[in-house]
């Protein structure tokens, strides 16, 4: 019942992991000396950050409570 319901949600959030991820190898990148001309370093470091801390780990919190609710079979009909 879980799964069928939130599905939907667990792929945005994983769309904001991978969107999240992406910055973060970027910016890592730009650490060693490799693509410097992509974008500016101070902006890829800001998006990585606010992609993983107001974007992924706040929708996987937010989807906790239904999972145990889920688990403990207070959510069947």
């Amino acid at each position: 019942m879980l799964k069928t319901r939130l599905l939907a949600h667990i792929y945005f959030s994983y769309f904001f992991l991978i969107l999240g991820a992406v910055f973060g190898l970027v910016y890592a990148l730009q650490l060693i000396g490799i693509g410097q001309d992509l974008i500016r370093a101070d902006i890829a470091r800001s998006l990585h950050l606010t992609l993983m801390l107001y974007g992924f780990i706040p929708l996987m919190l937010s989807l906790l409570p239904f999972a145990l609710f889920d688990k403990e079979g207070l959510m069947r009909k």
